[in-house]
């Protein structure tokens, strides 16, 4: 009623209606403010509990596979369950309860915890209740305090050390350090990604045959010799020797990612082959060595007719 007083004085009586029109827009200016007011708190209240959230983040990653010419795993990453001991277990007691289910025998088992092995693969990786029931078996026997159950991620090579000086190796980390794991690392490694829960790295083809390359392993070479197996397109089909990134790029045939897309893979454009060559059907053979070149010619003879992949009467002399 003082705002209409003051503000009817200003105005006049003869401009009432005016006056009160001016009430009305300053009624509703105070409304409108109040409005804001509520809603500008709200806001800020909102603000300051909204909370912030990582983004997801793939918490599953898989190594790509390394494969011969025929499909033959030569790499893989895949689980591997343990037994897992304390360095105060006592090894008999452990062994006579776990060592049937490690597929060894008890006395086995005993003298390789008494020389300080801690960590035990089983067989086969088991199933979950498998685990869950070997976890409940530590416990019943007083054993749940210096023994675990533990399944880990492992890069696994079928053929053991044979293929090591081609294949390389990976660190704990998962990065390849040497041989192929280390040249095609940015294709086989898995690597984090944003909004993902897998992530899976790129399968990789090599020209080898593991059979015949199998077979040339066990031909212990000399220092600075070398004999390699080829068929009739120059893919090495076998090696042993000098191993540098040349020699590996040759060896890598194609690069399959996990959405089924190919990659060839860019070789050389000339052989890193250094040595006499000899024909054996349609594959061709070679050699490097100062004394005994013969006889690297001939122990790869008799892997291609063991194989029959030549007839022995198409050797030539």
């Amino acid at each position: 009623m003082i705002l209409f007083y003051y503000i009817s004085i200003v105005v006049g009586k003869r401009d009432e209606r005016r006056g009160i029109a001016v009430i009305m827009v300053l009624i509703a200016l105070v409304f409108l403010l109040s409005i804001l007011r509520i809603i500008s708190l709200h806001s800020a209240e909102y603000l300051r509990s909204i909370r912030y959230n990582d983004p997801k983040v793939s918490s599953f990653h898989l190594r790509g596979t390394i494969y011969d010419r025929n499909g033959n795993i030569l790499a893989i990453q895949a689980p591997t369950c343990y037994l897992l001991l304390e360095d105060h277990s006592d090894a008999w007691y452990v062994a006579s309860i776990m060592s049937y289910h490690l597929s060894m025998s008890p006395l086995e088992m005993a003298e390789r915890i008494k020389n300080g092995e801690r960590r035990f693969p089983f067989p086969s990786l088991p199933k979950e209740r498998e685990i869950e029931n070997y976890e409940k078996l530590l416990k019943n026997y007083a054993l749940d305090s210096t023994a675990s159950i533990m399944v880990v991620e492992e890069r696994k090579y079928p053929y053991g050390d044979m293929l090591y000086p081609i294949l390389g190796s990976i660190d704990r980390s998962g990065y390849g350090i040497d041989g192929i794991e280390r040249l095609f690392n940015s294709s086989l490694a898995a690597y984090p990604a944003l909004y993902k829960s897998n992530v899976l790295g790129s399968d990789l083809v090599l020209t080898l045959d593991i059979n015949l390359q199998y077979e040339l392993g066990y031909g212990a070479l000399k220092e600075g010799e070398m004999c390699a197996i080829l068929n009739s397109r120059n893919e090495i089909l076998a090696y042993q020797g000098r191993i540098d990134d040349e020699i590996l790029s040759y060896l890598a045939s194609s690069i399959h990612s996990y959405d089924g897309r190919e990659e060839r893979v860019l070789h050389p454009p000339f052989l890193p082959i250094k040595g006499n060559a000899k024909r054996a059907g349609s594959y061709t053979l070679y050699a490097l060595s100062e004394t005994r070149e013969n006889e690297l010619f001939s122990f790869m003879e008799r892997i291609l007719v063991k194989n029959g992949r030549v007839k022995e009467e198409a050797i030539s002399n």
